[in-house]
């Protein structure tokens, strides 16, 4: 992975990128990076059907999360899914 940073310089990996923007761009953060350079369309927004909310933001890797509850999650095509399956085992 090359990321170019705002500097011109490349980092190898998401720890050399953090520990840039630790250190050299302190004002913006990663997330401050991340949105200006990283983020797709509709990143940060809940994905369920109906729901507008802000997400959190997870980190450089990860971004921003899919949802912005338990409850959207679980409401969510995807979600259902692993809700299912995690109460599956329990019961079990």
């Amino acid at each position: 992975m090359n990321d170019k940073l705002i500097c011109e310089i490349e980092c190898k990996n998401f720890i050399g990128l953090s520990t840039h923007i630790r250190f050299k761009h302190k004002d913006l953060g990663s997330k401050g990076y991340y949105d200006l350079f990283l983020k797709k369309d509709l990143e940060g927004i809940c994905a369920n059907d109906g729901c507008n909310n802000p997400t959190s933001y997870l980190g450089l890797k990860s971004g921003y999360s899919r949802c912005c509850s338990y409850k959207c999650s679980a409401l969510s095509p995807s979600g259902e899914i692993v809700f299912h399956y995690v109460k599956i085992i329990k019961n079990v």
